[in-house]
């Protein structure tokens, strides 16, 4: 298949527990997305959504380095990018992820931020504003799309049989204006993520060539070599 007739794909990361797994689920009414209050995602999971592909992928700086491996294998081949982080905002080593995500790798442009679980405590988007845009600067928050929201009250709407209740916490959960969000971002950014996609590819060869040449000892070049090969054939270059 052609690459102009292949799907936008949306990948979807951030940090360990923030909520991408069950984003994922309530997006697509799939049952089999892997849930759990622990590192549930260990393998990139793809789904289909109103002909977009989602790709799920494990939290970063979790310390583990093979997920983090492999979710920076997947950005670079991604059209566009979901961050999702949590009302208690960017935890440490987070920011300064996203940060070279955004603006080192300059992917700032195709990416959308998501503040998830705004249940868990009674502070208004505003009162996290300062706290994000610290983070998102010199970029501000609508700048990223930013949508506040909480998966859990969307959840809980899906389980809930009494009407009223159910429609106050599907307003409360604000998942209509993540999907809005979304939509948009496809429909208005879609088309600058597909041009750019080659080129973060290429990047990202060019950065183990870059390390290949910085390592003296054989073994160490056999490695970096064998990790190049591997991204190489992943990219359906092979």
């Amino acid at each position: 298949r052609g690459a102009e007739h292949a799907p936008f794909t949306l990948t979807f990361i951030g940090q360990y527990n923030a909520g991408k797994s069950s984003l994922l689920a309530a997006l697509t009414g799939r049952k089999d997305v892997v849930i759990a209050s622990n590192v549930a995602t260990t393998q990139l999971a793809t789904y289909a959504w109103n002909g977009v592909q989602l790709v799920d992928t494990p939290g970063v700086k979790a310390g583990f380095k093979q997920h983090d491996a492999l979710t920076g294998e997947q950005i670079a081949r991604s059209d566009l990018l979901v961050f999702v982080t949590t009302g208690e905002l960017f935890v440490e080593g987070i920011a300064d992820y996203f940060r070279s995500l955004a603006f080192s790798d300059k992917r700032a442009p195709e990416m959308i931020l998501v503040v998830n679980k705004m249940d868990r405590d009674d502070a208004s988007p505003e009162n996290k504003r300062a706290n994000l845009e610290n983070v998102t600067a010199p970029l501000t928050l609508e700048d990223f799309r930013t949508v506040f929201m909480s998966v859990e009250n969307y959840n809980d709407a899906v389980a809930e049989s009494d009407e009223s209740e159910q429609l106050r916490l599907i307003e409360k959960s604000r998942m209509a204006k993540f999907v809005e969000a979304l939509n948009g971002f496809v429909r208005e950014r879609g088309s600058l993520g597909r041009l750019t996609t080659p080129l973060h590819s290429i990047h990202a060869l060019a950065s183990q060539a870059a390390a290949f040449c910085a390592v003296d000892r054989a073994e160490e070049r056999t490695a970096i070599e064998l990790l190049g090969l591997n991204n190489y054939t992943m990219r359906g270059f092979s």
